[in-house]
C-alpha cells in the first residue's frame, strides 16, 4: 500500500492472489507485481521499506549513471546493484558514485548477459552484504561469515615440531 502511494501498478494484481492447500487468513501473501514509480526523485517509499520479490519497483531516471548513483544512495545500504551496460565511462561513474551504498555492485554487459549467474548468487569469495541497512558489512554467506564462529591462534616455535603439529598433531 506504502509503494502504491508513489507508485503505479504496471503489471500484476494487488493481494495474495490465487494460492493452493492455504485457507484464508493464513499467512502473508502477494501476487507478483511490478509497480513503476511515479516520481523518482520524490519519491522516498521505495527507498524506506525494503520489499522483496515477488513485488519489484522500476525507478526512471535521465540515462546518466551520476543520476542512477544518487538514486541508489537514497536506500542508505543495499545488498547488490546490477549494472547492465557495455559503455565503459557509464560503468566507471557509476562505481564511483555507487560502490560506497552497495555491498557488490554486478556489473553485466552484453558479452556476458546469457551466462552471468546473476546479481544476488552468493559465492563464498563475495562479500554478501552492504552497509547500512543491507547487513552491516557483510552476511552469513560463504567463508566470510564462518570468520564469526572462528578464532585465529598465532602458534610459532621450533620449525619441525611446528610442522609435525601440522600435519596431524601430537603423535609423533
Amino acid at each position: 500500500d506504502k509503494l502504491l502511494e508513489q507508485s503505479e501498478l504496471v503489471f500484476g494484481e494487488q493481494g495474495r492472489g490465487e494460492l493452493v492447500d492455504v485457507a484464508d487468513g493464513k499467512g502473508y501473501f502477494q501476487a507478483p507485481v511490478l509497480l513503476q514509480v511515479k516520481d523518482s526523485a520524490t519519491a522516498t517509499h521505495v527507498h524506506e521499506h525494503e520489499v522483496f520479490g515477488p513485488v519489484a519497483s522500476l525507478l526512471p531516471y535521465s540515462g546518466d549513471a551520476a543520476d542512477a548513483s544518487a538514486l541508489i544512495a537514497k536506500g542508505q545500504g543495499g545488498l547488490v546493484s546490477s549494472i547492465y551496460t557495455d559503455d565503459r565511462e557509464f560503468a566507471a561513474t557509476f562505481l564511483d558514485g555507487g560502490a560506497a551504498f552497495h555491498g557488490r555492485l554486478h556489473f553485466g554487459s552484453k558479452k556476458i548477459a546469457e551466462h552471468s549467474m546473476g546479481p544476488g548468487t552468493v559465492l563464498p569469495q563475495l562479500v554478501h552484504g552492504g552497509p547500512g541497512r543491507a547487513g552491516g558489512g557483510e552476511e552469513l554467506g560463504g567463508l566470510r561469515g564462518l570468520s564469526l564462529y572462528l578464532q585465529r591462534t598465532a602458534v610459532q616455535g621450533d620449525e619441525p615440531m611446528i610442522a609435525r603439529l601440522a600435519e596431524g598433531g601430537a603423535d609423533w
